[in-house]
């Protein structure tokens, strides 16, 4: 079987759906794209999901119930602690321990050999360069909207207007 729900509840809610179905006694199985790169070295648990162009580098440890989503990068000895769901385009460094449940959102950045406690978010696009103790928020501000319109812009830039070629055509 395979438990396939999303983060809810930090991803509590499928941790106990795991727990539930192997009380049961089935068996979870994984999932790890042809097209994720790794080698022979992956180590990973039950109940996973590894997605297209998710880079597994050697010496990662991925625990139970672990969702990559495409594009994921998991640099070189890192250990990816149970129920947790790392978002398209996330990157961790080498040697980060990430606590379990703990959810890494779009194109989030973890610096190498850090440790993130259990039960964390890390919104979007967050840069984390330091240790965070369990149950840590992180949420990066969101890109305010230009003051001037996109034709306007494209005309002070010099850029060629939307639709077109460099000709003006």
């Amino acid at each position: 079987m395979f438990v396939a729900l999303g983060y809810h509840e930090l991803n509590a809610l499928r941790a106990r759906k795991c727990g539930e179905a192997k009380a049961k006694g089935y068996t979870l199985v994984s999932y790890v794209s042809p097209r994720a790169d790794h080698g022979p070295w992956l180590e990973i648990g039950e109940n996973c999901l590894i997605l297209d162009g998710v880079g597994i580098q050697p010496g990662v440890r991925i625990g139970d119930d672990v969702s990559l989503w495409n594009n994921t990068l998991i640099g070189h000895h890192s250990t990816i602690g149970d129920h947790c769901w790392i978002a398209a385009g996330a990157t961790l460094g080498g040697g980060v321990v990430l606590g379990e449940r703990s959810f890494v959102g779009l194109n989030a950045t973890i610096g190498g050999e850090l440790s993130i406690g259990a039960d964390c978010f890390l919104g979007a696009a967050t840069r984390v360069l330091k240790d965070a103790p369990p149950r840590s928020v992180f949420i990066a501000p969101a890109t305010e909207r230009f003051r001037l319109e996109s034709d306007a812009f494209l005309r002070m830039t010099r850029m060629p207007a939307l639709g077109t070629n460099r000709e003006g055509r």
